[in-house]
């Protein structure tokens, strides 16, 4: 889970890979502790423990490889891997620099 403080500017990042783990708790988490609201966030996901990130974020993103239960939620779907720059390509779509 990465989400840009867009008041500090600067990326504040978690990553969980334990399956058992939804990605959606550190996501509240997060969120209630920067005082930063769903619309206002952007995340990125390919498993299915990114499933209710994904879903309740302003932006939701799902890679080009994610699950397609994932892609179904997701507000835009990138047409690369994370392999292959995926994430990249998210952060670059959505994020002004």
């Amino acid at each position: 889970l990465f989400v840009l403080d867009h008041i500090k500017y600067k990326l504040i990042s978690h990553h969980s890979n334990e399956t058992h783990m939804h990605m959606h708790n550190s996501y509240a988490t997060i969120s209630a502790n920067l005082n930063i609201k769903s619309e206002e966030m952007l995340t990125i996901g390919d498993n299915l423990n990114d499933l209710d990130m994904v879903k309740n974020a302003g932006v939701g993103v799902a890679v080009a490889n994610a699950y397609d239960e994932l892609k179904e939620v997701a507000k835009y779907t990138t047409s690369n891997s994370v392999e292959k720059g995926g994430f990249a390509e998210a952060v670059y779509k959505f994020i002004e620099f």
